[in-house]
């Protein structure tokens, strides 16, 4: 992922309706050829192993005429069996990266709630604009290390895109017994959860980045209240806003740490092999030569499906469908914070804001 300070700006002078929601107007035959995006590139590998099989089953049934042919009625039978479970396989994938959208929703409404209940609710004065400026930046603290967590990211060089931010997040944030955070990110399989029992990233007194920014932004919050640097109708909405991030965060931790059940993922591929594998051999009497086109054409389309629904399982992965945290909070979150305080660039030098306001 690029540095922040490098598309930041660019992300928030292009921040319009059409590069948040999804464009309709891309004809339907543009769309079918498009790679970017695809899963074709993912799928050829086992895809050409399944060709090259259908091939060697061609030559030795119709050159060396060995008679491999099984009853159509096979297929059918295991088809059917396949396409339940491909098509729950889907819901399920399709509703974990619902949640996950659905929860970072509710994530951007708080901290747009939040920065506009800060900036009304501090003190204009020079102790209350910096106590303001503060809590806003630990916020957006708050969001990206949340993003880093999800991810299991622990490289401090993955921590780029906070570098606005550095100078407000707790030193004890990146503690790390027996310099975990230096060891880069572990590597994950499919059926193991995001983050570990205790979180993936595991600082002093076994808390992650984000709930220590938190405990940080609560404690500030506090301090600015025992000061009165916060008044106003607003005050109520500054006090809840870290329970309620410490909440949301807890539902997104909720979703990373619930493992596919390896069972049913190891099934679901046996099964979807054993179909791929034994379909040249009940085609070939019918097809001929033409049977490795068609293995082609259904193995691309069942590989697909199942190669979809891995990828939407995981709603925080670096995928650009899934790359939700990018897209909401440069593209919305930080516009919403500038279009409330332009003032914000005295403290945050690489936003661009006249692009945004202008």
């Amino acid at each position: 992922m690029e540095n922040r300070r490098g598309t930041l700006s660019r992300s928030l002078s292009s921040a319009s309706l059409e590069t948040i929601v999804p464009a309709v107007k891309k004809h339907l035959w543009v769309e079918a050829f498009q790679m970017r995006g695809s899963i074709a590139l993912q799928v050829m590998p086992p895809l050409m192993v399944l060709v090259l099989w259908t091939a060697v089953v061609c030559y030795l049934d119709l050159i060396l005429t060995m008679d491999f042919r099984l009853p159509t009625s096979f297929i059918t039978l295991l088809g059917v069996v396949l396409g339940l479970l491909l098509a729950f396989r889907s819901t399920q994938a399709y509703d974990r990266f619902y949640e996950g959208r659905k929860t970072w929703g509710t994530l951007q409404f708080q901290c747009r709630n939040g920065i506009r209940a800060m900036m009304l609710s501090f003190v204009d004065t020079e102790d209350g604009n910096a106590a303001c400026q503060k809590a806003v930046k630990m916020l957006i603290a708050f969001v990206f290390s949340l993003k880093h967590y999800l991810r299991a990211e622990k490289d401090v060089n993955q921590l780029s895109d906070m570098l606005d931010v550095m100078d407000v997040i707790p030193i004890s944030a990146f503690t790390s017994p027996g310099g975990d955070l230096e060891n880069g990110k572990r590597e994950l399989n499919e059926t193991d959860p995001l983050l570990g029992p205790y979180g993936a990233i595991v600082y002093e007194n076994g808390e992650g980045m984000p709930f220590k920014i938190g405990y940080a932004l609560a404690k500030h919050l506090q301090e600015a209240h025992l000061a009165n640097l916060i008044t106003g109708p607003n005050a109520g909405a500054v006090q809840s806003l870290v329970p309620n991030l410490t909440e949301t965060a807890t539902v997104l931790e909720r979703i990373a740490t619930s493992p596919i059940p390896p069972a049913y993922s190891i099934h679901l591929r046996q099964i979807l092999f054993i179909y791929c594998f034994f379909l040249p051999l009940q085609l070939v009497k019918d097809l001929q030569w033409l049977v490795i086109l068609v293995v082609f054409f259904a193995s691309y389309c069942f590989l697909g499906i199942e190669m979809i629904a891995r990828q939407l399982e995981m709603p925080f992965g670096r995928e650009r469908v899934s790359d939700i945290c990018e897209k909401i909070f440069n593209e919305k979150m930080f516009t919403v914070a500038i279009a409330i305080a332009p003032a914000v660039s005295l403290w945050m030098p690489s936003l661009k804001i006249q692009s945004v306001i202008s």
